[in-house]
């Protein structure tokens, strides 16, 4: 893939609670303060950048090789991810095929949140923590449509679920520390479960940013 570039760019994307910002603007950007890690904590591959008349993004398949990996105890400070402290997970989605398939999840199986799309009589959108055990349908799939997905853990680990900025539930979750596990792209760690989707705009951030339903950000 293209080179990795630390980008910081001054918008309403990163803010003083912005920890990891990724972006695929025909080329792979990372932003964060203070700057995350980048060389010694990602693994991006097996996509491509694509753009539609509504954004540019990064295209990964359910082949084996297309995944990505976020390690967390590199690229994340040990000053801001501690045991119960609050975080939000968000960033833009479109489907390109409604197959069953995990597209952001916190390693499999000892990390505590995961979003897909799922089987609960009928394929839909889904949320899930405790290894799969709680869930929340978020809604049919719509092929082809950007949607923004947002998990936010609170400081009563409290997971709040949001779609477009809709929320859809909350899920008891684990209060240990987000850098305990790497978060996953595309793939659970036994290597299944992979989708059709292009991603952007993924931050990382440590607050508790919305609880209750919000206007995306663009």
């Amino acid at each position: 893939m293209r080179r990795r570039m630390l980008n910081n760019n001054n918008d309403d994307l990163v803010d003083e609670h912005t920890r990891f910002l990724m972006r695929f603007d025909n080329n792979f950007k990372v932003d964060g303060y203070p700057p995350p890690n980048i060389e010694d904590g990602l693994s991006i591959k097996g996509g491509e950048f694509i753009n539609d008349s509504t954004r540019t993004g990064y295209k990964y398949t359910n082949m084996s090789d297309s995944y990505g990996m976020i390690d967390t105890s590199n690229v994340l400070s040990s000053i801001y991810f501690n045991d119960g402290d609050p975080f939000t997970i968000d960033f833009w989605y479109k489907p390109l095929a409604v197959i069953d398939g995990c597209v952001v999840g916190h390693e499999w199986t000892n990390g505590f949140f995961y979003f897909g799309i799922a089987n609960e009589n009928g394929l839909c959108l889904y949320f899930a923590t405790h290894r799969g055990s709680y869930g929340i349908k978020a809604g049919n799939v719509n092929v082809g449509k950007w949607y923004h997905v947002a998990m936010v853990r609170d400081i009563n680990n409290k997971l709040f679920c949001f779609m477009d900025g809709i929320l859809v539930g909350q899920l008891q979750c684990p209060s240990y520390s987000l850098r305990l596990y790497n978060i996953d792209l595309n793939k659970q760690r036994d290597g299944s479960n992979r989708g059709s989707f292009v991603i952007d705009n993924f931050r990382i951030s440590d607050v508790a940013r919305w609880v209750s339903d919000f206007t995306p950000p663009t």
